[in-house]
Formats: C-alpha cells, structure tokens, sequence
C-alpha cells in the first residue's frame, strides 16, 4: 500500500529523498501534520468499488 505522503508527491510527479521516507511521518488526518489524508482515503474507497 502507498503511504499517504508517497501518494500525495506522486501526484506532482515528485519524490521523496530516502532519508526522508514516508515511514517517518505519522498517520494523522490532521492536516497541520500530513498533507493528502482525504485525498487517499477517497482514492482507496473508489480503488474498492468495482
């Protein structure tokens, strides 16, 4: 499953230096913390639905 962060950076084509890997950001849906919850949260719930 893609981390929320990886997710959210891979939308601009960008990434994520390794030292700095998704592994080290919480899973919050507060948006002060981590950016992109609602938006992979609504791409799991389609990914679900056939």
């Amino acid at each position: 499953m893609t981390r929320r962060c990886g997710f959210f950076l891979n939308v601009f084509g960008l990434k994520l230096p390794d030292y700095l890997g998704c592994e080290f950001f919480p899973e919050t849906p507060d948006s002060d913390v981590c950016v992109g919850h609602h938006e992979v949260k609504a791409a799991m719930e389609r990914a679900e639905k056939p």
